[in-house]
């Protein structure tokens, strides 16, 4: 019981919780790797969580691409989906990466009018090389 409360505490702390975070990478041995990646929130608050008023996305356009392939909310029988075509495509932060090697950039995208009870899912697709070669070495 005190690990239910525990649980639920520091849920509502963050007010929200991940009820999906999954990745899926294939290389190729031309060098070029596909990654998707599939994120799925439960929001548990009446206010917007702060890590969630936007998605964002980083990537090296030397090296590939990053694009939403969806972003939809789902509110009780209805699923809304967001406008992909409103993202913003800026310079990464120093921090990652943004003034060194090639520039890494960040896609992101607003999220608005989150309400509790609601999932956020988000479908995310990174394509183009491996830093690491044909081989992973």
């Amino acid at each position: 019981m005190l690990k239910l409360f525990l649980s639920l505490f520091i849920f509502a702390k963050f007010g929200y919780v991940v009820e999906l975070d999954s990745t899926y990478e294939v290389y190729y041995q031309s060098g070029i790797s596909e990654r998707i990646e599939y994120l799925r929130y439960k929001i548990l608050s009446d206010q917007v969580p702060e890590g969630l008023s936007s998605l964002n996305v980083s990537y090296t356009p030397y090296y590939n691409t990053a694009d939403f392939e969806y972003v939809r909310i789902i509110r009780g029988k209805d699923t809304l989906y967001l406008d992909t075509k409103n993202i913003v495509d800026v310079l990464a932060p120093p921090d990652l990466g943004g003034t060194i090697f090639w520039g890494e950039r960040e896609k992101i995208l607003e999220v608005k009018d989150l309400r509790k009870g609601d999932i956020l899912e988000s479908k995310v697709r990174k394509y183009g090389g491996n830093w690491l070669g044909p081989t992973g070495s």
